[in-house]
């Protein structure tokens, strides 16, 4: 009995460790979130699978954002281009939440992290 709370406590030591490392997101990821559903989902998909009228991933593995190298090129793009049929229907402090999320989502911040816009340059999109 003793080896197996040994063995029990030995395997379960790194799991509440890692979730003892997850933190809560900020609310600029939790904004960024619901504003991605809102102006985002339905194009791209909830989860930025792709969907009916963008197929290509943008939050998933083997997303296109890589091509846009920097957090400040992804804000570039979404605030110029985004959304496709009004860009202007989403305020620019909106899009730096959006960016913030998707930054997060494809791993290069941290779900607790919260960005400025003059901090975008300095991420960079692997």
């Amino acid at each position: 009995m003793r080896r197996s709370l040994a063995v029990l406590v030995a395997v379960s030591a790194p799991l509440a460790t890692t979730l003892a490392v997850a933190q809560a997101p900020s609310e600029q990821m939790t904004r960024g979130a619901r504003l991605y559903q809102q102006h985002c989902a339905s194009c791209h998909g909830a989860d930025g699978e792709g969907a009916r009228d963008f197929p290509s991933p943008i939050m998933q593995p083997g997303h296109m954002l890589k091509k846009l190298k920097t957090g400040q090129g992804l804000f570039d793009f979404n605030d110029m281009l985004m959304p496709w049929d009004d860009p202007t229907k989403v305020a620019p402090a909106a899009k730096v939440d959006i960016t913030a999320y998707m930054l997060m989502r494809i791993g290069a911040v941290k779900a607790s992290a919260t960005l400025q816009a003059e901090d975008l340059p300095k991420i960079t999109i692997d």
